[in-house]
């Protein structure tokens, strides 16, 4: 471990993060994570975010109907 002189402490984590991708066939990022969120039963303080939208064709080939969120 190296230490930077003046950064600030962090203390070690007690978990590692869980990497889950879901497929979402939502138009909004923001609802998208929301549906992923409740999908995956993660609490409000859970760091989610977008890594890329989906195209028409993904979301054809997935068998994803408007609003739904499954495990990719």
């Amino acid at each position: 471990m190296v230490l930077i002189e003046g950064s600030p402490w962090r203390p070690a984590m007690n978990f590692l993060p869980s990497f889950q991708f879901f497929n979402v066939a939502i138009g909004s990022a923001a609802k998208a994570v929301e549906a992923a969120r409740k999908r995956a039963g993660a609490s409000e303080d859970a760091a989610m975010r977008v890594v890329r939208e989906l195209s028409p064709p993904e979301i054809a080939s997935i068998k994803l109907r408007e609003g739904e969120a499954k495990p990719a």
